[in-house]
């Protein structure tokens, strides 16, 4: 924000402000560039890899884009979990489905369900349940995490 207004006010004591104004070609390249500059940042927000538990002890936690299984079939990313031995973190109910992947196969699988989507909402609320499912006996376990709490399969 501190960024657009300082150029604004460069633009304006430039006097550019009034050459904007009286071209109307002008302004509309500049208003489809900060269009395309808004775009640029969507997009670099959201391919920018998911972060938020660096300060956890348990900071070797990675991402499916990190070990390189984004859009891997279940199958696969399920069995590189088994096969290193880690705990599972999804919001997919797919993974989770006990008659697929019965959970005494696996170190744990934890289901998230929060109300809310987004990248910052869903960070708040596994923050927030974290420190239960660190205290839990995963092992062979399916946790379904909601609002209403944690309930183990």
């Amino acid at each position: 924000m501190q960024a657009a207004n300082m150029i604004l006010v460069g633009i304006v004591s430039l006097g550019l402000g009034a050459i904007l104004l009286a071209s109307e070609t002008l302004f509309a390249l500049v208003k489809w560039l900060g269009v395309a500059y808004l775009i640029y940042l969507g997009v670099v927000t959201w391919r920018a890899p998911a972060r938020g538990f660096q300060d956890n002890p348990h900071d070797e936690a990675q991402t499916a884009r990190e070990e390189g299984l984004a859009g891997a079939p279940d199958p696969t990313l399920i069995e590189k979990v088994r096969s290193e031995a880690r705990v599972l973190l999804t919001m997919d109910k797919g993974i989770a489905n006990p008659r697929t992947y019965p959970p005494e196969r696996y170190p744990g699988i934890i289901l998230f369900r929060p109300r809310a989507s987004g990248r910052g909402s869903v960070l708040t609320f596994v923050r927030r349940h974290l420190p239960a499912l660190l205290q839990a006996d995963l092992a062979g376990h399916l946790l379904v995490v909601s609002e209403r709490g944690i309930r183990i399969r």
